[in-house]
């Protein structure tokens, strides 16, 4: 393979690396949206039966990635 070849081949390969985090960012972003929602009905249902929570507990905190991937 020539310099040029792998040149080409280095770029093509970064383009498509490039094209996948995009995506990846896009469905990241979708994942870190639905998990805020899920999080305010979980809070909205507990305020609405604050009883149930005393027994055992229904929420429980996300994990530091999670914080960290929200923040």
């Amino acid at each position: 393979m020539t310099p040029e070849q792998l040149l080409e081949n280095f770029k093509t390969q970064q383009a498509q690396v490039a094209d996948e985090i995009r995506k990846l960012d896009a469905e990241l972003a979708q994942k870190k949206e639905l998990y805020v929602k899920l999080q305010g009905a979980i809070e909205g249902l507990t305020l609405l039966n604050p009883e149930e929570e005393s027994g055992t507990e229904t929420a429980t905190l996300p994990d530091e990635a999670v914080v960290e991937a929200l923040a």
